[in-house]
């Protein structure tokens, strides 16, 4: 059991850790729905992923002992099936902003398809700096290499996911 004034703030023990968890999980969403004119959803990410690594950003956990927060998350069940849980409604998030705005029924698989492509991108960047920085690089070292990781999942990519949802020009 925690103490009651704890309580008052969060609503369980896990919320200590993860006090930032809807900006994380409408990140993708934000990004997609505010991307440019003549940007697709997959390009926007990339795009965005690119700025917050080049900016050394803690929202993607580039902060020098960061690994200790992750050794903590690591060793805690409830912790990582909350991240689980975050990354899933992330997903979800950015499903609906591309079926909206494709005007596409709820059963247009595409839509699912390319947002848990976008999700899988997010998510790869992330674990790719934890374990940079669990093997004692520094955010700055694990910025640079993240963007090495970002150039080579972009050659990955197919030409149908980077134009999906591109935002027509103005």
């Amino acid at each position: 059991m925690w103490p009651g004034r704890l309580h008052n703030y969060f609503g369980a023990k896990e919320d200590l850790f993860l006090d930032r968890e809807d900006d994380a999980v409408q990140w993708l969403a934000t990004v997609v729905r505010g991307r440019p004119a003549g940007e697709s959803a997959a390009e926007a990410v990339l795009r965005s992923l690119r700025a917050e690594v080049v900016a050394v950003s803690p929202r993607l956990g580039l902060i020098d002992g960061y690994d200790r927060f992750m050794r903590v998350i690591g060793q805690s069940q409830a912790l990582r099936s909350r991240l689980l849980d975050m990354r899933h409604r992330a997903v979800e998030a950015v499903t609906a902003v591309l079926t909206e705005e494709a005007g596409a029924g709820a059963d247009d698989r595409l839509a699912a398809l390319v947002a848990s492509q976008l999700g899988w991108i997010q998510g790869h960047v992330v674990e790719f700096i934890q374990r940079e920085l669990m093997a004692g690089r520094t955010a700055a070292q694990a910025s640079r290499a993240a963007l090495g990781l970002l150039d080579e999942i972009e050659a990955l990519l197919g030409d149908r996911l980077l134009a999906y949802a591109r935002r027509p020009a103005v």
